[in-house]
C-alpha cells in the first residue's frame, strides 16, 4: 500500500480528490463529492502534519464517513424546504376553484374555456359559449368543470 500512495508523493491525495470530484461531475450523484473532499482534506493535513500512510488511510475513512453523514443530512434538509411555487409542473391544480368563461360550448361533456391568455380543454356539464364554469379539478391537460 505504501508503494501505491508513494507513487505521486505528496500529491497523491490531491490527485485522488481531483479524480473523485471530476467523477462527481460526470456521475452527478452528489455522492462522490464527499469522498473527494475527504481526500483533499487528507492531502491538506499531510502537508502540515507529514502523516504516515496508515494514518492517512484511517483519516480518509473517518473523514469520508463523517462527510457522507453530514452531507446527507444537509441535502435532506435542503430537499424538504418549503417551495415558493407549490403548483410548479402541476398547472392544472393551480386553477382549481377559479371560474372561467366557456369559449367553445361544452357539448356531450367536452369543450374549451379561456383562462388568462390560453384555451383549455374541459370536461363537465354541457354549457353554451359565454357562460361561466368553475374549475373543480383536472387530469393531464384537461380541466374538469361544473356550472358556476
Amino acid at each position: 500500500m505504501a508503494e501505491i500512495l508513494g507513487v505521486f508523493g505528496d500529491w497523491t491525495w490531491w490527485i485522488i480528490g481531483g479524480v473523485l470530484l471530476v467523477g462527481e461531475l460526470v456521475a452527478t450523484s452528489i455522492f462522490l463529492v464527499w469522498f473527494g473532499l475527504a481526500a483533499l482534506t487528507v492531502g491538506l493535513a499531510d502537508v502540515f502534519l507529514n502523516l504516515n500512510w496508515q494514518t492517512e488511510i484511517i483519516l480518509f475513512v473517518v473523514l469520508s464517513v463523517a462527510y457522507v453523514l453530514i452531507g446527507r443530512r444537509y441535502m435532506k434538509t435542503r430537499a424538504t424546504d418549503e417551495v415558493d411555487l407549490p403548483y410548479l409542473n402541476q398547472r392544472v391544480n393551480a386553477f382549481v376553484g377559479r371560474t372561467a368563461v366557456v369559449h367553445e360550448a361544452i357539448v356531450n361533456g367536452e369543450g374549451k374555456v379561456r383562462i388568462d391568455d390560453a384555451l383549455w380543454r374541459v370536461r363537465g356539464t354541457d354549457a353554451p359559449a359565454g357562460s361561466r364554469v368553475r374549475i373543480t379539478g383536472g387530469s393531464g391537460m384537461v380541466l374538469e368543470t361544473e356550472p358556476a
